[in-house]
């Protein structure tokens, strides 16, 4: 059989850097390999492989000498070039200001945005066999909807690794906020009387550390989660509470519970490796359960599970073969429940998937799959990459304009050069040293001004980021990309100058004619057309941005503060709910952890009418567990039936549910109905409350029941009466400290919590419109000089309309109106892409704003105003000069 040949591109670019001494050998060494690569991990693989061979041959060692004499002629000749360029800098400050400040812009804000992708693409990347490692999610394809989820059974890992041998290990956590307190605890060393609140618990599997080998500082990594009633600490935590001491064997307590202590038998070193995994401390599940039979039950959700394959295991035919853990387990549990007619009919809907690790932290989002962790967004990766793109090409662009049109004033210069024998060679290498020149210049600027801005740019992406100074190629990357992108500018303006011919430029027939207009007017509108694209992004988001945090969502959120903690007090809250409702500041306190914002406990059953028996008509319904004051407290408006009364025994058996869930159900008369699941007792629906929003405005609001139980409940609910929420906190914390005094009080507020499940679109939002502001800023820098040699060409034209009676509004409108025609131009070639983008952009959202026409009316209008005062200045300079100062200048 025939070899598949390898790609030519990657071959002809070493040949091209290669020293010819090692080309021949080396080439054969990539091809073996290729051919090697092509037979172990297939064609388009193995060609990956061998672009990234390739560039990382880019080494001086193998590097062919550069000989600069093909390009400057001589070592003396390139002085010459950066001679006069720098005399043309220091002649024309103004004009070299603006070029190189423009640039350095551009070169600032590509270095900040390259800096937020490499972080976001950082993270999942350390694992050893991490092309092994996957995540297992189910995935339900139902007629109307698709939904996928990360949590899954506690015996599912156990099942797969027992009856797959293609599986080396599976491993499970557990950071689900109910289940004993993990995510919300107290936490102190048990040596110590005074707690602290603490996040970032989990529940982990011993099999978790052996597959993802995170680094210890202390303990092994082996066994350290082996036993029962072990933990292991992040370096920092350690540090906290066991300071200049190695805490191994040290003993931990958990909300006071002294009857169940942890011992410390593992650090984990804070090595600054990214991961999606991210909690500060690990308690064994070792010989745990979170209630008796709990490991057993398939019928629950909230363990993420994870499986690495055995070496050269397909994982897509390995996917395939999970199906029999749905039917064997899944569809069983399922039909034992009735909540299934048949094993066929729900194996048919339900499919277990892997996903990647390395996919986890930035594609869960656009997957649609849902868990309880912090991610990134692979899209608005896509999209900031994008922006520092075409960032950099507006100050590219820029760059271009300006050198074009000056051309009228270095024609002479051209000229003269070619009549004393200057070559079009010769100009080229000057024209392009001037903007290597140019662009290392701005690149150093840039670079500085990156540093300068990072902090900035930290804060507003909530990250820690640094330049990579230190780091070996990271200048010589800077140096390669300000001699490539500075050819790159150069090369349109030096072959243009150099092209001028002798006598028309001697004679000065240049200035008079429209060379180069055509490719200047171009490069304007696609300038303006970026700006108006980003102006119209930022627009819409701010709009969805103020229609999220002003949308009635069903509650009141203001005026609720949340007490945290209050689980450590057992049947004692109660009675600190009473010394609460004493303050005249506080109209009603409920206990309860199930909140109606983003992030908090959430609890579901398959539910339908007590009277139907047929499983196809059960409901996924949240059931949320409050109590008798929650309505009132959460500013909730019921719409039929009555709320709970603590004085009526009979309403421990009662709930409330929403609107949605009657649609759903297709109640006619709901108060009254009983609905049930197969676990628990019927309970009948004593009230109807209005919907509210209880996820993020993506999802479409859920059918939902509200049962009395607070005994478990850790947050207490505070309202209180409007404008005194400042004045009660003194009060609070007094009569917390006298039920509490080794806990110091927690509290947020509820508005604070709502607004929080939103900081990523807030952040984007200041992104974009910071980057936007920039790229209109870049626009209108160019467009400012640009006038200001437009109107220095056609200074005589100016001149002699104003000597034959034109006025200085006709001239000021002449000078004006070429440059607002192509941003109307540049308004039509932006309205499409950007309604496109920016609605399927929406698409993300169950409750949105809508694309209007009036959002790329204003970002045109604004683009429009802000140009016409860029020009302005320079249009009404020219039509108020003097005309004898100009045509006596030309005698």
């Amino acid at each position: 059989m025939n070899a598949i040949p390898p790609p030519k591109w990657p071959l002809r670019l070493f040949k091209w850097f290669c020293k010819p001494a090692y080309h021949s050998d080396i080439e054969g060494d990539l091809v073996e390999l290729y051919h090697r690569r092509v037979a172990e991990l297939g064609r388009a693989k193995a060609g990956r492989r061998l672009y990234k061979d390739v560039l990382l041959l880019f080494r001086p060692g193998i590097i062919r000498p550069v000989r600069l004499a093909h390009l400057f002629n001589s070592n003396f000749m390139l002085r010459e070039n950066l001679m006069i360029a720098f005399r043309h800098m220091a002649k024309q400050k103004g004009y070299a200001a603006i070029k190189i400040g423009g640039f350095a812009m551009g070169v600032a804000a590509f270095l900040l945005i390259a800096l937020y992708i490499r972080d976001e693409l950082s993270y999942d990347r350390q694992y050893p066999d991490l092309d092994r490692i996957y995540r297992v999610y189910i995935q339900y394809n139902l007629e109307d909807n698709v939904i996928s989820g990360a949590s899954q059974p506690p015996p599912l890992a156990a099942a797969i690794r027992d009856q797959f041998p293609e599986v080396a290990s599976t491993a499970r956590f557990n950071a689900w906020p109910d289940l004993d307190g993990p995510g919300a605890n107290q936490f102190r060393p048990a040596d110590q009387q005074q707690n602290t609140y603490e996040e970032g618990f989990v529940y982990a599997d011993q099999s978790l550390l052996d597959i993802f080998q995170f680094p210890f500082l202390y303990g092994d990594p082996a066994t350290a989660l082996s036993q029962p009633n072990t933990i292991v600490l992040t370096e920092k935590k350690a540090r906290q509470y066991f300071p200049d001491e190695n805490p191994l064997g040290k003993t931990v307590v958990l909300n006071d519970r002294t009857d169940r202590p942890f011992k410390v038998t593992g650090v984990l070193a804070d090595s600054g490796l990214k991961s999606h995994i991210r909690f500060d401390f690990y308690l064994s599940l070792a010989g745990h359960e979170f209630w008796p039979g709990e490991q057993q039950l398939w019928s629950v959700n909230f363990y993420d599970c994870y499986l690495k394959l055995k070496p050269n295991v397909d994982a897509v035919a390995f996917e395939k073969k999970l199906q029999h853990i749905v039917r064997d387990h899944f569809a069983a549990a399922a039909v034992e429940r009735g909540q299934a007619k048949s094993i066929d009919a729900f194996a048919a809907v339900c499919h277990l998937r892997l996903q990647p690790v390395d996919e986890v932290y930035l594609k869960t989002a656009s997957a649609g799959i849902r868990d309880n962790q912090k991610h990134g967004d692979i899209r608005l990766v896509w999209f900031l990459g994008i922006i520092a793109v075409f960032i950099l090409l507006l100050a590219a662009v820029n760059f271009v304009n300006l050198s074009t049109a000056r051309s009228a004033n270095r024609a002479k210069e051209v000229g003269l050069r070619k009549t004393l024998g200057s070559g079009r060679g010769t100009l080229v290498s000057q024209f392009l040293s001037e903007s290597v020149l140019y662009a290392v210049l701005a690149f150093i600027l840039g670079g500085l001004a990156a540093g300068l801005l990072l902090p900035q740019f930290n804060r507003m992406t909530a990250k820690s980021m640094v330049l990579p100074w230190g780091e070996p190629w990271f200048i010589p990357a800077l140096v390669a990309a300000s001699l490539f992108i500075g050819l790159m500018a150069g090369v349109y303006p030096a072959f243009y100058l150099s092209g001028f011919r002798p006598m028309e430029t001697l004679k000065g027939q240049l200035a008079k004619g429209a060379k180069g207009k055509g490719l200047q007017n171009a490069l304007v509108v696609f300038q303006f057309t970026v700006s108006i694209v980003l102006i119209a992004a930022t627009i819409l988001v701010n709009r969805q941005v103020n229609f999220i945090l002003h949308k009635d969502l069903g509650f009141n959120k203001d005026q609720v503060v949340l007490l945290q903690g209050v689980q450590t007090l057992g049947d004692k809250k109660y009675a600190l709910r009473e010394n609460l409702l004493q303050l005249s500041e506080v109209k009603y306190v409920s206990i309860g952890d199930f909140l109606p914002v983003e992030g908090s406990k959430r609890y579901g059953n398959m539910m339908k009418p007590e009277s139907r028996k047929n499983t196809d008509q059960d409901v996924l319904v949240q059931r949320w567990r409050v109590d008798p004051d929650y309505i009132k407290a959460m500013g909730m408006q019921l719409v039929e039936g009555r709320d709970f009364n603590r004085e009526m025994p009979s309403d421990s058996l009662a709930t409330i549910v929403n609107q949605r869930l009657v649609e759903k159900m297709q109640l006619e008369n709901p108060v009254g109905t009983y609905i049930a699941n197969r676990d628990q007792k019927p309970v009948k629906i004593i009230g109807v409350v209005k919907d509210f929003h209880f996820e993020s405005l993506k999802e479409e609001i859920a059918p939902l029941c509200l049962v009395l139980d607070d005994s478990y409940a850790e947050t207490m609910s505070v309202r209180v009466a409007a404008e005194k929420v400042s004045a009660v906190l003194p009060a609070l914390t007094k009569i917390w400290d006298r039920f509490l005094p080794n806990q110091p009080i927690r509290y947020t507020f509820l508005d604070e919590r709502f607004a929080a499940a939103y900081d990523d679109l807030k952040r984007m939002e200041r992104i974009i419109t910071g980057f936007s502001m920039l790229a209109i800023a870049l626009a209108c820098l160019g467009l400012f000089a640009l006038a200001a040699f437009m109107a220095q060409q056609r200074s005589k034209e100016m001149s002699i309309r104003k000597v034959l009676g034109a006025s200085v509004p006709a001239i000021f409108r002449l000078l004006t109106q070429n440059f607002l025609g192509l941003i109307l131009v540049a308004l039509c070639l932006a309205t499409p892409p950007a309604w496109y983008i920016l609605s399927r952009w929406l698409d993300n959202y169950t409750y949105r704003v809508s694309v209007t026409a009036d959002i790329f009316l204003l970002a045109g209008l604004a683009v429009f105003l802000i140009a016409l005062l860029t020009i302005s200045y320079q249009a009404i300079k020219a039509a108020l000069v003097n005309p004898a100062e100009v045509m006596g200048g030309d005698g």
